[in-house]
């Protein structure tokens, strides 16, 4: 059943290893705007969870964040269908963090990506192509089928057949959330 509640750190269960934050901004940001507009989706960013309150999220680098950040934006948690080793997947996410963003990636959503799945190129990243890469790479599953890494959008991932949803914060009506403020 799912739940509506206000912040991650206080619900039951928390967040895990491998848990996917998919959301869209609160208020008006250009690069937001951008992701939404060229990818046709509300969804404009995915963040991955590392557990005790931490996430880790491609915003203009990799950085470290705390998952209560996420109390005045619009948001779903998403939990993966599978196991993930916990240890091994934070490692990966902590070996991403200061990396750079993968600016050239998120104009173009694919052809100048930095991150071809097999030169193992990941000095930059964009949010939605380090999930993906993230759970390929230490899971060994595939969010998506048949789409290399810088086809996949926030959108992508919010839609995975592989993630669950297991709670949301959600706008107070519809319009607010389709409106591009």
């Amino acid at each position: 059943m799912m739940q509506t509640y206000h912040s991650l750190g206080h619900y039951p269960g928390g967040t895990l290893p491998g848990d996917v934050i998919a959301c869209r901004s609160h208020g008006w940001s250009p690069m937001s705007w951008i992701i939404r507009k060229r990818t046709g989706s509300q969804i404009n960013h995915v963040a991955d969870c590392i557990g005790d309150g931490w996430m880790v999220e491609a915003l203009g680098g990799i950085i470290l964040t705390k998952t209560n950040r996420l109390t005045k934006e619009w948001w779903v948690h998403l939990r993966p269908d599978y196991l993930v080793p916990g240890a091994a997947f934070n490692h990966w996410q902590r070996a991403q963090l200061g990396k750079a963003y993968d600016w050239k990636a998120i104009i173009g959503f694919g052809p100048w990506n930095s991150y071809d799945g097999d030169n193992g190129n990941d000095a930059k990243w964009f949010c939605s192509e380090k999930t993906f890469a993230a759970h390929r790479d230490v899971c060994g599953e595939r969010l998506l089928e048949r789409r290399p890494n810088g086809y996949v959008t926030p959108n992508d991932i919010y839609e995975s057949p592989r993630l669950k949803i297991v709670g949301y914060q959600w706008p107070e009506t519809l319009k607010e959330w389709l409106s591009d403020g």
